[in-house]
């Protein structure tokens, strides 16, 4: 079914639906403090996320995600991100080299 977006809205939980990619209007909401996307099958991170500027918390873990667009560093709010342990474990530093943010290993 179709997404319903609150622009507005200052958290997204979209954990376990199955989807592939981040809706654009995801990553247009300028007010979006938490994002959990957690459980997935995204594999990938557009560029575009740098534009959610308020966001606090980014939650990424159970996707097939094995890379971060440098464009993460942006995101000079982002406190706390969950990210898939096995993948990321051997990417830590490159990881840290981007975000001054938390980094939470799931899994």
């Amino acid at each position: 079914g179709a997404i319903t977006i609150d622009s507005k809205a200052e958290e997204f939980i979209f954990s376990g639906k199955g989807v592939t990619n981040i809706p654009a209007e995801v990553v247009s909401m300028k007010n979006l403090k938490e994002l959990d996307l957690s459980c997935n099958c995204i594999s990938e991170i557009p560029s575009s996320i740098k534009n959610l500027s308020s966001l606090t918390k980014l939650n990424l873990s159970g996707n097939k995600i094995y890379e971060l667009p440098a464009e993460i560093s942006r995101l000079k709010f982002l406190k706390e991100i969950y990210l898939d342990r096995d993948i990321w474990r051997f990417r830590l530093e490159e990881v840290k080299k981007l975000t001054h943010a938390r980094i939470i290993l799931v899994g």
